[in-house]
């Protein structure tokens, strides 16, 4: 009776003492390990903190980037509109000063064809008397 549950308890109290120290090292381990664990935890919100602005500048680049490309892409437009203006008018130009270069030699010739005419009529007046 009492005398076997005093032996159980003794035996259970035995066998206590030898878990004692090893759940005590198992608790240091983990409080161990939840210090590594809360000091990692604190070091990835850091890095994704960083990371974080880090996306926020890249954003902000790209837009800034974006903006800079349509103000390019808008001189490449004005650009080709002044180019083709400018090629416009040099052709217009070129059709101008042909034409009166063209117009100017025509008078050439007319004034040459009447001096070899009034050259002509004098070498005949000239041969005639």
């Amino acid at each position: 009776g009492v005398k076997g549950i005093l032996q159980e308890v003794n035996t259970i109290q035995k066998e206590l003492d030898v878990l004692r120290p090893d759940t005590e090292g198992k608790r240091a381990t983990l409080k161990t390990l939840e210090g590594v664990n809360t000091e990692d935890l604190t070091e990835l919100r850091r890095k994704r903190q960083k990371l974080h602005e880090t996306h926020m500048k890249l954003q902000r680049s790209t837009q800034e980037m974006d903006v800079e490309n349509n103000k390019i892409v808008q001189d490449i437009a004005r650009m080709q509109e002044q180019l083709d203006e400018d090629r416009s008018n040099y052709e217009k130009l070129v059709k101008e000063s042909v034409s009166s270069a063209d117009n100017a030699s025509v008078k050439e010739q007319n004034n040459m064809t009447a001096l070899r005419q009034k050259a002509q009529k004098r070498e005949s007046d000239r041969l005639s008397i």
